[in-house]
């Protein structure tokens, strides 16, 4: 004979937790989720957040909007038998928004004992969904709408241009040259004189993730360094302990104020990233328009963080991205014939033609220079270390599900092996050298290595 199912738990089941203030409610969410698209659905997110200092997020479910209203009675049992948050137990109040929300759930047993109470507006609860669809809201769209949001204009041609120099970038491997000890001082100017300076940074020379990160002043990039020592044991991609079989509140709330961190330093960040990790519209307008690919797993997705938040590139972003590639796959073709003994503080100039609804006419100087940023070296295991790249992926893919991580060594990222020089028995240091008659440049390789090489710190 089957087994009969639980019911939900009963009020006398529950401790009332005396003071402690719910609000609950669902709410539209602007991002394309693939199993949903398929049906045509659009995603709702149903909140349950308790209030005060030692408040947060209780509960969150991602459903689709023709979901019954009877769903947030649902989320509410669970929330109170399996909170994110605290210990089961049931609060004292419950705020809604609606009349119809209120009759809804007195109808459940569990809330019997609980007060009911209608507000508007939810204060905390539209702060947290704010906070979140900030985070989130960019990611929901294809480069062109992203480009229409912004009021620009991304012509097919730049973004045929813009997949083309990535596609070349990564058939460079730049990432095997370059590490982050160096940076690319990247400075623009359009023939009516405008300009901007940018500094970039390759990603890879881990071997795992790929790209080019781009800040917008040094301080950006200290501020990042600054932001990620700061959290080191704290950000996404870490393993929690064995013993542990739910997520600890206190990690999960360490981590967020990690990523909230990260989150306000300004950085364009473009990896290459397998495409069921891309958003579904970035996907969509790829096959549509026929944009040339490196592979299938290696999607040139580029994202901006700032602000608190993280969204897909506008068209002047792209158009960022776009110079930077070109003016280094340059830069690096050209530098072999350059006069000097060093690489460092050459400065070659590059003149770029306009591309219609995507980039001005330019003319661009780059230039190699020493990575000054770098935090000083901190008695770190490289293999333990998070990776920013890691962290993007966090927000394209599944909400975790409350398993353990798995253990995944850091990738390279600019904004992720930059935290200290590796130390220990696993870090080596191995010298490469481009150009006949150029000094070697010290990259850093993780992995198990023969014996520690001496650090050359003129390299």
């Amino acid at each position: 004979m089957a087994r009969k199912k639980r019911t939900p738990a009963q009020a006398p089941s529950l401790p009332l937790s005396k003071s402690e203030v719910w609000e609950v409610g669902r709410r539209a969410l602007e991002v394309s989720i693939a199993d949903l698209a398929e049906q045509d659905e659009r995603p709702e997110l149903v909140m349950v957040v308790q209030t005060g200092e030692e408040g947060g997020v209780v509960l969150a479910e991602i459903m689709p909007a023709s979901a019954p209203l009877i769903v947030l009675a649902d989320v509410v049992v669970r929330a109170m038998r399996a909170p994110l948050l605290g210990k089961p137990r049931r609060p004292e109040l419950i705020r809604v928004g609606s009349q119809a929300e209120a009759e809804m759930l007195a109808t459940i047993p569990a809330i019997t004992g609980v007060v009911l109470e209608m507000a508007a507006p939810l204060t905390v609860l539209e702060s947290l969904y704010a906070h979140v669809a900030l985070q989130l809201g960019g990611l929901s769209s294809d480069y062109r709408t992203q480009a229409a949001r912004a009021g620009e204009t991304l012509s097919v041609e730049g973004l045929q241009a813009f997949f083309r120099i990535a596609k070349q970038f990564h058939r460079q491997a730049m990432w095997e040259a370059y590490g982050d000890e160096v940076l690319f001082e990247i400075a623009l100017q359009t023939a009516q004189g405008q300009g901007k300076t940018l500094y970039g940074i390759i990603i890879g020379g881990l071997g795992q993730e790929f790209g080019l990160a781009l800040y917008p002043s040094l301080e950006a990039l200290r501020q990042f360094y600054s932001a990620s020592l700061e959290h080191l044991d704290q950000l996404p991609g870490l393993s929690q302990p064995a013993t542990k079989k739910r997520p600890d509140t206190a990690l999960l709330q360490r981590e967020a104020e990690a990523v909230a961190s990260l989150l306000h330093v300004s950085t364009l960040c473009m990896t290459y990233t397998p495409q069921r990790d891309v958003p579904l519209p970035l996907v969509q307008e790829a096959k549509q328009l026929k944009l040339p690919l490196a592979t299938k797993s290696a999607f040139p997705l580029v994202l901006r963080t700032g602000q608190g938040g993280m969204r897909a590139a506008t068209a002047t972003e792209l158009a960022d991205m776009f110079v930077a590639l070109s003016a280094i796959l340059d830069w690096d073709k050209r530098i072999d014939d350059a006069e000097g003994e060093d690489e460092i503080d050459i400065t070659l100039t590059s003149h770029m033609l306009a591309i219609v609804d995507f980039l001005p006419e330019l003319m661009v100087q780059t230039t190699l220079r020493e990575n000054l940023c770098l935090p000083e070296a901190v008695e770190v295991d490289d293999s333990s270390m998070p990776d920013l790249a890691a962290f993007f992926e966090s927000f394209l893919s599944t909400p975790p599900s409350g398993k353990p991580a798995s253990k995944k060594k850091s990738s390279g990222q600019a904004a992720s092996r930059q935290k200290s020089p590796a130390t220990g028995p696993k870090a080596a240091t191995t010298t490469t050298t481009r150009g006949k008659g150029k000094s070697p440049r010290v990259t850093k390789k993780i992995g198990k290595a023969p014996p520690q090489y001496p650090k050359d710190e003129d390299a």
